[in-house]
């Protein structure tokens, strides 16, 4: 009697109670293989546009800049939000310049300005569109630029930048100073301090700190 009564208890708890199991059952059984499928796409996504941004490197370092600049349109087209855009946006960049074409030069360091999600990139974006803007003669625009640029470890390259700007502007002794603040910066390479010292000794100048 006592086993009947089990039975009758076990199958009114199933007609409450089964269906919500089976379907928690079946919802989480799909849950892990959409996350599964879900790796898997994301997973392909990533290895394409690893290859693209490959092909990116292989063209520029070949100096077919036309390809270059049209593989990396492609993988930012198609992979905007992957880390490789922002690296594909600088080598379209160099190569636009490369080619003289301006536009795109400024276009693709403009996107990286507003879409990089590192600050170093927007800062080193900014400091090669101020360089584009003095390719172009346009200081102004160049100084704007730069202006932009937040204070830190690109101290060096952008007080040697702001220098060669100055310069073009005619402003001869404010060039000076900005090169000056190279050779006392610690973050000045080797190399950077030996350029400017060519400069400094260009414009007349005897006696380097």
């Amino acid at each position: 009697m006592a086993e009947d009564e089990d039975v009758a208890k076990l199958k009114t708890w199933w007609k409450e109670y089964g269906l919500t199991i089976v379907a928690g059952a079946v919802l989480g059984l799909g849950g892990i293989v959409g996350w599964n499928a879900w790796q898997s796409h994301q997973e392909r996504r990533a290895e394409e546009a690893s290859d693209i941004y490959a092909s990116v490197v292989a063209a520029a370092a070949g100096d077919r800049h036309e390809e270059a600049r049209s593989r990396a349109a492609h993988l930012l087209e198609e992979f905007p939000k992957s880390g490789y855009a922002t690296l594909a946006a600088f080598f379209a960049s160099a190569s636009a310049s490369t080619l003289g074409d301006w536009d795109e030069a400024r276009s693709r360091l403009t996107w990286i300005e507003e879409n990089a999600s590192r600050p170093g990139y927007r800062d080193l974006a900014r400091i090669r569109l101020a360089r584009v803007f003095l390719d172009e003669e346009d200081p102004e625009s160049a100084l704007e630029a730069l202006g932009r640029v937040r204070p830190g470890a690109f101290d060096a390259v952008a007080g040697e930048l702001r220098g060669d700007i100055l310069l073009a502007r005619g402003e001869a002794e404010e060039a000076r100073a900005a090169w000056r603040t190279v050779l006392a910066s610690e973050h000045a390479l080797p190399s950077s301090r030996a350029r400017v010292r060519m400069k400094l000794d260009d414009l007349g100048h005897t006696q380097i700190p």
